[in-house]
């Protein structure tokens, strides 16, 4: 099994990857803007095409199932567990990061099994402590027009259900402005 410091280590390199693909800062210059834009791009499509977008799917399907059975914790204990948790909502801040801002990989989502599976995480009692997975779904409305024409009356109830459950929440509130 991993040790702390092997889940504090791949805490470590997720938060590295996160940065890797993070948005240029609104303070460059319009040229430099568009430069970091174009390496950024370039990046997110060098991993979906090396098939790293399919590969964190995944993981956080395989890491939902585990911690879903309870498994984890009576493996590992409440504190490593914890740690995955962290991990889990890591992977899924990555995933968002690949595919903000880049039409194909968020297309990627534009499937119905696709979104049918980002809504029933999202319906999930661990989606609901984790804001990752909310940042895909914003990335996915905003990025992918046709994700919005296959959205169906359910995965609406699970955006209320989270309205519910969290108020007025940011990521909230953007996912459901993404739908206008």
């Amino acid at each position: 099994m991993f040790t702390d410091s092997d889940q504090e280590g791949m805490i470590m390199c997720l938060e590295d990857l996160i940065n890797y693909f993070a948005q240029p800062d609104e303070e460059c210059d319009h040229e430099e803007k568009q430069n970091k834009f174009k390496a950024l791009r370039n990046r997110q499509d060098l991993f979906q095409e090396e098939g790293i977008l399919n590969l964190i799917l995944e993981a956080v399907d395989k890491m939902n199932i585990i911690s879903t059975q309870g498994l984890l914790t009576a493996l590992l204990g409440e504190e490593t567990s914890t740690n995955w948790d962290t991990i889990t909502n890591y992977l899924y801040q990555l995933l968002a990061a690949i595919i903000k801002g880049n039409h194909t990989n968020c297309a990627h989502f534009a499937q119905s099994h696709r979104l049918d599976w980002l809504f029933s995480s999202l319906s999930s009692q661990q989606a609901s402590e984790g804001t990752g997975m909310l940042d895909v779904l914003h990335c996915v409305l905003v990025d992918s027009p046709e994700a919005l024409n296959m959205m169906k009356e359910n995965h609406i109830k699970v955006i209320i259900s989270l309205l519910e459950k969290h108020g007025r929440d940011p990521k909230v509130l953007d996912v459901l402005c993404s739908l206008c």
